[in-house]
């Protein structure tokens, strides 16, 4: 998931707000679409994106999409679709902008029967209908990735492998079909597809638990185990990841990772990161430290976040690691007394705000 942000040509898309702006460094900001929702699920390639919304009025899921940089609009649902144990199909939540097309998997409306196949769907952004790329064995679970006008499709079984398929959307060729454990694609270049399999325990937390990568040729033959790494990014051979509190940088050749970017929260607080080589966006929020006559029983050391911001960086430029701000613990003007029990949302295990709370109750008024 790309948590409301991603590279395109020109800037950045980012999702805030209730709004899909276009960020372009030297033309301002554009904004493409606005929402109620809190984050769309949205795709994009370098030239397109398109976002799967529910119509507030019929409730009923409906996708909108443009070519960069015009403003998203409403895509009709294509006309029915009838066949193999389905009264109608139409596209599914499982979607992806392979250069300027949107392509998606099919979900059948009304069941006549178990259906055997479903289809793959696709549609030019430039103008034109729904048609059907192909139609797929039984009724998987898709995984998507793409790289130019290279479409890597994942149909996941139940056994825990998955069969994956390289297809060429601007001849129509299939590439190569070959098997693999089941997991998320991601193109490192247009030879080579790393697999990303999760862990087995769901994580609970915010930021994701490490995955294992491993790397193939797009004909299929297993390269290489990359380790484990935790919310990995890939583009032209390089890896971004979020590891303890660093974004780094590595070459999937080898070697060992740079870091480029510190966070320390509340001081500094990922939201959100974004990577296409050599460019690497974040989202980020600062709060600065109180004044000591600022300081309340249950304030921390630090005041509100700011309002979300975007942060570039040039990693074909080698620059020195923008370390994380140093944490700080204000002490308050006025001993503090009689502050009570520790409200529950801040009686989090291992929460910073506890700790402080906890200590400044064990000093003496």
């Amino acid at each position: 998931m790309n948590r409301g942000l991603a590279i395109v040509d020109g800037g950045a898309l980012w999702f805030d707000e209730g709004s899909l702006l276009l960020k372009r460094p030297h033309s301002g900001t554009r904004r493409l679409w606005a929402s109620s929702l809190a984050e769309p699920d949205f795709s994009s390639s370098a030239s397109a994106t398109a976002a799967r919304v529910e119509n507030l009025l019929s409730e009923e899921p409906h996708f909108v999409a443009s070519v960069l940089p015009q403003r998203l609009s409403a895509i009709a649902q294509p006309q029915r679709l009838s066949g193999n144990g389905c009264t109608w199909w139409e596209p599914s939540e499982d979607f992806i902008v392979v250069e300027d097309e949107l392509v998606a998997g099919g979900q059948c409306q009304e069941d006549t029967e178990h259906p055997e196949r479903e289809p793959l769907f696709i549609r030019d952004l430039r103008g034109g209908r729904w048609k059907v790329l192909r139609w797929l064995a039984g009724v998987p679970t898709l995984e998507f990735a793409a790289e130019g006008p290279l479409l890597a499709l994942g149909a996941r079984r139940f056994d825990r492998r998955m069969t994956v398929s390289i297809l060429d959307l601007s001849s129509g060729a299939t590439q190569a079909s070959f098997k693999t454990p089941a997991g998320q694609l991601a193109f490192a270049s247009p030879q080579r597809l790393l697999l990303e399999i999760p862990d087995r325990v769901a994580s609970t937390e915010r930021r994701k638990q490490p995955v294992s990568l491993r790397l193939y040729s797009t004909r299929g033959k297993y390269l290489a185990n990359l380790g484990n790494l935790t919310e990995p990014l890939i583009s032209a051979m390089h890896i971004v990841a979020y590891e303890n509190g660093t974004l780094s940088i590595r070459s999937v050749a080898g070697g060992p990772p740079r870091p480029v970017v510190g966070f320390n929260a509340p001081a500094r607080a990922l939201e959100a990161f974004a990577f296409r080589w050599p460019d690497l966006v974040a989202s980020e929020t600062t709060s600065k430290p109180l004044l000591p006559s600022e300081v309340r029983c249950w304030s921390g050391s630090y005041g509100p976040s700011s309002e979300p911001f975007l942060t570039t960086f040039d990693l074909a430029r080698v620059e020195p690691f923008d370390a994380p701000p140093v944490t700080v613990d204000v002490e308050p003007a006025v001993p503090l007394t009689n502050c009570g029990s520790i409200p529950p949302k801040l009686a989090e295990p291992g929460d910073r705000r506890t700790a402080l709370a906890h200590d400044r109750l064990r000093k003496p008024p």
